[in-house]
């Protein structure tokens, strides 16, 4: 029985995912399979004779993701078929320099489309404008696009939009800002600028914005301190105490990507963010009021700092952080014993350090922190004489010292961590000889190994732990 023609409807509906990829080049009379998977269904799967699916008397509906790679247009029989089964497909995309305004067409007859990615291609406006018969289509992303965007106002049902390196100009910004129910819009590599943000501080409904790579400046994002909904936004390259400065009143924000040069004046106007949950701070022009002021927040769950040289007041001020559960410090310009106060912060659940010179300082710093279940101390610094100190770290569950110069002997002194399932040991001065060490650690699923760990002990080390899997 041929599912796609059955329109009976009962209350068990089975989704099965099945996936047609199809590779229609200019030479080839007919569209064939881009590549055998192995799978038979998959080979019967040609247009117009979906794969069988055995019927056991409940009704049995097909989700479908096609995926076409068009060299020139869309044939009939193919349109055709998506005509007859568009019930059944939730998801399509689209590729090469066939694509293009009747293609879209053809698609739009696709009744029960939800996701349609387009990439490159010739389409325009025009195409975009047949979108709009697509009732369930709630998600549209097109790339390197010839578009204004001044028809995308219409495709009324959209939550999440990305329009990557199209030609979106100011009007078809207008457009979009009437999309009723728009929570995701991707502008990054587009034309946009500062009067575009102008347009878009009246889509009330957005939650994420990406206008990275693009002419935005500090001065266009004050437009969105006002968007209530508003929680994560990426940005061009900026200065950090601009961008503190534009958006210190958007009080719903969560994330904003990248990483800043703050001064104690930015993150002052950050401390008043009290959603933020992520921050990544360089340079050095940080002090103890700043860190202060990013300290008290009541959701930041995860920082980062990188290329900074922190006083130690500074990192006594970090201490009295009570949300951060992962702290990343990265090439930090400071003394380990001005670090001390981390191992006070309550509830640290991950810490990794990269390339601070006294890594055996850190680590018996980080081996007072009872309460970590993932730390990486990599790079230049720690050695056997650090890896000592961590070994009353029973809850860890990931560990790497990649980079370091940990030997064999080292190995042997974590060999006692009884929860650990993850180690990576790449780069590091351990040898075949260390191996046998790894077998204390029961409960182990993966393992990166030294680049001259050989063959054979590879193999020996698998069959002892066939559950291993080793990279």
């Amino acid at each position: 029985m041929n599912v796609l023609s059955n329109t009976a409807v009962s209350r068990r509906v089975v989704f099965i995912v099945f996936i047609v990829v199809l590779s229609i080049g200019g030479l080839q009379p007919e569209p064939a399979f881009a590549r055998d998977d192995g799978n038979p269904e998959h080979r019967r799967a040609a247009l117009g004779t979906p794969p069988d699916v055995k019927h056991d008397g409940s009704s049995r509906a097909i989700e479908a993701e096609i995926r076409y790679g068009l060299d020139r247009s869309l044939p009939a029989s193919e349109r055709q078929w998506l005509i007859e089964n568009g019930e059944f497909i939730r998801s399509i995309k689209l590729s090469g320099r066939g694509v293009d305004d009747e293609t879209l067409e053809a698609v739009a007859a696709v009744a029960g489309l939800e996701t349609l990615h387009v990439f490159s291609g010739a389409i325009s406006d025009t195409g975009v404008r047949h979108l709009r018969r697509l009732k369930s289509l709630h998600s549209l992303r097109l790339f390197d696009a010839e578009i204004t965007g001044e028809t995308l106002g219409e495709l009324v049902g959209l939550k999440r939009l990305s329009l990557t390196k199209c030609s979106i100009s100011d009007r078809g910004i207008e457009a979009i800002a009437r999309l009723p129910r728009l929570s995701e819009l991707d502008l990054k590599e587009t034309p946009v600028s500062d009067h575009s943000l102008a347009v878009l501080r009246s889509l009330w409904s957005l939650e994420r914005l990406d206008v990275s790579n693009t002419e935005v400046t500090a001065a266009g994002l004050r437009n969105l301190s006002s968007l209530t909904n508003l929680v994560e936004i990426s940005v061009p390259e900026m200065s950090g105490d601009d961008f503190a400065d534009a958006m210190a009143d958007c009080k719903s924000l969560e994330w904003f990507n990248g990483a800043f040069e703050f001064s104690d004046v930015g993150l002052q106007r950050l401390g008043k963010l009290k959603n933020l949950r992520s921050l990544y701070l360089t340079g050095n022009r940080m002090t103890e009021a700043g860190i202060s002021a990013i300290a008290s927040l009541p959701r930041l769950g995860d920082l980062r700092i990188e290329n900074a040289r922190l006083s130690a007041p500074a990192w006594t001020a970090l201490r009295t952080a009570r949300s951060i559960r992962q702290l990343g410090l990265y090439n930090v310009d400071s003394r380990v014993t001005d670090l001390d106060p981390l191992a006070e912060i309550d509830g640290l659940e991950s810490l990794q350090i990269v390339d601070l010179p006294d890594g055996i300082g850190i680590a018996s710093i980080a081996g007072k922190m009872l309460g970590l279940r993932s730390l990486a101390i990599e790079g230049r610094g720690i050695d056997d004489e650090g890896l000592k100190e961590l070994a009353a770290l029973k809850r860890l569950i990931h560990l790497s010292v990649r980079g370091s110069a940990v030997t064999d002997d080292g190995l042997q002194l974590i060999s006692g961590l009884p929860n650990l399932i993850s180690l990576d040991i790449q780069d590091t001065r351990i040898t075949d000889m260390g191996i046998p060490s790894l077998l204390r650690l029961e409960h182990l699923s993966v393992v990166c190994l030294p680049a001259d760990i050989t063959d054979r002990a590879k193999k020996s080390l698998q069959l002892t732990m066939p559950q291993l899997a080793i990279q």
